[in-house]
């Protein structure tokens, strides 16, 4: 694994068109982020260009659900990282 896929991005690093790992943005919480021409690596991690960042998902992020075209959808909740969110069974 190059450096460059180890490194654990913030939000504020995060940009349009970056090529990135699901596990790189594992300290960006309650932000969706969608890649686009997303992949399984060999190491089971998913990759995949940013192509939406933001508090919602709109018109913008919808239209990158294009035929053909392997999207991934990442939203890390703060609360579940902190313990706060229980599940009833």
């Amino acid at each position: 694994m190059r450096d460059t896929e180890k490194k654990e991005y913030t939000l504020d690093e995060l940009y349009n068109g970056m090529q990135v790992r699901e596990s790189q943005l594992s300290n960006v919480y309650n932000i969706h982020i969608v890649l686009v021409n997303s992949f399984l690596t060999e190491d089971g991690d998913i990759e995949g260009t940013v192509g939406f960042i933001g508090s919602t998902l709109n018109s913008e992020s919808n239209r990158l659900n294009r035929r053909g075209v392997m999207v991934t959808h990442i939203y890390n909740e703060e609360a579940e990282k902190e313990g706060e969110i229980y599940y009833d069974d």
